[in-house]
């Protein structure tokens, strides 16, 4: 109580001298430490009544002398104690408010124990729910109710003040970009109403080329591109109408282009004749890229008016934002603070409680949990049961099995929430399992019983597609031998290129299940709703290379690696188990061979051709073509014997070890397109800084068996 009497004091030397000594008498207090605030002297309380009831006092004065009635006296110091009383209930209660801050902090850490999303933590999910999710939302409407009180009693805000807000508003600059792209599609739309198609634009002096005006125009239409891109789609028609009309081959790429840039001013009837050039021009490479594409423009087409009228809504929700004032003065300091920090806390609570935030997630976990247990251990299009796969590892004959599998004698296989058996490898006799949450855009509403589980070909390869979800080998326990030295010739794991950090070693790696490929980015947006990569879906990496959902996920760093798989009940292997994985049993410094030439046809790395394509690559190049520049859709060069893909180049892969210089950094392994074969030996370790990204970094999930 003596906190907030000093905080609204209205002599200043009484006050606190600023914000921060109030915060730490605050602090203080939560913390059950003395505080600096104390009760006033009784000489100061005496000196305050006289001021306040000086005819009152000079008359008690005089009656206290002649009638000797103390109990007047009583009665005001009662009264003045009352009023007292309610001011400091009412401050202390506003004051209460700012623990809200320290609630939402300890809801928000308390989402790791909450993870993954499994039937058995159904119970605990909706307690968090309840005691956390409702209760902070209920006091955020608490807070927004004292901010409005304070704001109330606030000095009046003058012309000049609203002027600046307005200007200098964080918001200002997406306001004017959404005005901007409204414009740009109400003009689309009135085109495609039968209006007046569109005057041609002037293509402006500079680049000629054909591929460079259509990278430019590319960018001005891309689907997806930000409010501030919007604004120069004649231009872009006008570039790719130039870059067509240059050579007389048609080119899938330009049609594609032409088909987006005749989208943006309103011209379907032009954008589906192009779609369908663009269609009978793509190669067997790019066919499905380029049938992905036309999808969406086709969706585009669809909702044109909900797209419109969502961008007309935030438009509106913008100008309403900028609108709002934001500099807000008080007479009293301890206004003025209170009114600064619940602002701060209410900023938190609006993230936690909104979308994408922690109230959110564990809805979605919820829901999920509650989904998985509906369906339980028997998916309606398994082709396989847990029964069947319980019994063919304990056999592990060879047959059923691999014989790799009797290391796990004893072993009761039981069913692991989310996965699906696929069914034995007819090539490795490895069994595999299908991720349920990768494959099923649940926040979309997609259903994970719906979901069409993968077969194995008779080659044993499942393709990847762009819906494709994680196909996991559950990989045998074994004993064995992992590392390099280039010391001994006769030795055992020689490799003249081993490094000292190399050394062989003899480990024990429990089975556990490894992806079959590296993370693809269609997986990525499933699992986060977004997707990193430097080189992603749609955009202009190189021309001519389309990039896929099927492609790897890469830009990803370890921290936001290990959060994302570590949240779906996943995790990173450690550099044992990737080395494990990677080798499948061979001693030689790639699983496929002694010598870099034996990795053609298994790995895309830096090679022959992407040496002459540009000089700007890392290291020596790989004796041999392999087809790629970029990274590559996963699963497009041959597996190892566990029926493991790109373990050797395409992209690093973070794994979960330490490195030991500096012990920040963490391990990735496998090397990638942009080095050669040397980086991607069975051995190579490479430290890299835990916040680091790169076009050449993704990630290979792991995970542990449940028993």
């Amino acid at each position: 109580d003596w906190i907030v009497m000093r905080a609204i004091a209205k002599e200043p030397e009484r006050r606190y001298e600023s914000a921060a000594q109030l915060a730490m008498d605050l602090q203080r207090h939560l913390n059950f430490e003395p505080v600096s605030a104390g009760p006033p002297s009784a000489r100061y309380r005496l000196g305050k009544l006289v001021q306040r009831y000086r005819v009152q006092f000079t008359a008690a004065v005089l009656l206290l002398a002649s009638l000797g009635a103390g109990t007047v006296g009583t009665t005001w110091f009662m009264l003045e104690a009352q009023a007292k009383e309610r001011d400091v209930s009412r401050e202390n209660t506003r004051f209460n408010r700012l623990a809200v801050a320290v609630a939402v902090e300890d809801a928000q850490r308390e989402l790791d124990d909450l993870q993954p999303p499994w039937p058995h933590i159904i119970p605990r999910l909706r307690a968090w729910l309840r005691d956390r999710g409702d209760a902070l939302a209920a006091e955020q409407a608490r807070i927004r109710g004292t901010i409005r009180e304070l704001e109330s009693m606030a000095l009046p805000q003058s012309e000049a003040e609203r002027r600046s807000d307005r200007a200098n508003h964080p918001q200002q600059g997406a306001l004017t970009a959404q005005t901007t792209k409204v414009r740009v599609l109400r003009e689309a739309m009135v085109v495609r109403r039968g209006g007046k198609a569109p005057d041609a634009a002037t293509v402006p002096d500079g680049d000629r080329l054909a591929v460079r005006l259509e990278i430019k125009a590319r960018a001005m239409v891309a689907p997806g591109r930000p409010a501030a891109d919007y604004g120069q789609e004649r231009v872009a028609l006008a570039m790719i109408r130039r870059a067509v009309s240059g050579h007389q081959r048609v080119d899938h790429r330009e049609q594609l282009t032409l088909m987006w840039a005749s989208h943006a001013v309103g011209l379907e009837d032009d954008a589906e004749q192009a779609s369908k050039r663009a269609a009978t021009a793509a190669t067997a490479a790019f066919a499905e890229a380029t049938r992905h594409e036309i999808e969406q423009w086709r969706a585009a087409r669809t909702g044109a008016e909900a797209t419109l009228a969502a961008a007309e809504q935030r438009l509106s929700e913008l100008s309403a934002a900028v609108e709002r004032r934001v500099t807000w003065r008080f007479a009293n300091p301890a206004d003025q603070f209170l009114h600064a920090t619940l602002q701060e806390v209410d900023h938190k609570l609006a993230a936690f409680l909104g979308r994408g935030g922690a109230r959110e997630q564990v809805r979605q976990r919820l829901a999920w949990a509650e989904r998985i247990a509906q369906i339980g251990a028997r998916h309606p299009t398994a082709p396989r049961t847990w029964d069947e796969a319980r019994e063919a590892i304990r056999k592990a004959d060879g047959v059923a099995a691999s014989e790799l599998y009797r290391t796990m004698a004893g072993f009761d296989l039981r069913p692991q929430h989310g996965l699906v058996p696929i069914g034995m490898n007819p090539v490795t006799k490895l069994w595999e399992f299908y991720h349920l949450r990768s494959a099923t855009d649940f926040d979309a509403g997609a259903d994970p019983s719906a979901v069409e589980i993968p077969t194995h070909r008779p080659d044993g390869s499942i393709p990847v597609q762009a819906n494709t979800g994680i196909v996991f080998v559950l990989l045998p326990g074994a004993t064995t031998w992992l590392g390099a030295q280039s010391t001994d010739p006769t030795g055992r794991l020689y490799d003249p290129l081993a490094d000292a950090d190399e050394a062989p070693r003899q480990v024990r790696i429990a089975p556990f299940f490894l992806a079959r490929h590296e993370l693809t980015q269609g997986q990525c947006q499933r699992l986060t709703g977004g997707n990193p990569s430097g080189c992603a879906v749609g955009m202009d990496c190189k021309p001519d290379y389309a990039i896929t959902p099927a492609h790897p996920v890469e830009s990803v760093s370890w921290v936001d690696a290990d959060a994302l798989v570590r949240r779906i009940g996943l995790r990173l292997p450690d550099e044992d188990e990737w080395e494990y994985g990677c080798r499948a049993g061979s001693t030689t410094p790639w699983f496929s061979g002694k010598d870099a030439a034996d990795l053609a046809g298994h790995a895309n790395l830096l090679d022959r051709f992407a040496k002459r394509y540009s000089r700007a690559w890392a290291g020596e190049p790989a004796p041999f073509d392999d087809g790629n520049i970029l990274h590559a859709a996963v699963g497009s060069y041959r597996a190892n014997r566990f029926g493991l893909f790109d373990v050797h180049g395409n992209v690093w892969e973070w794994t979960a070890t330490h490195h030991h210089m500096p012990k920040e950094n963490l391990i990735a392994r496998g090397g990638s397109y942009y080095r050669g074969a040397r980086t991607a030996r069975c051995a190579t370790r490479r430290g890299i800084a835990p916040t680091m990204r790169s076009s050449d970094l993704g990630l290979r999930p792991a995970r542990s068996l449940e028993q």
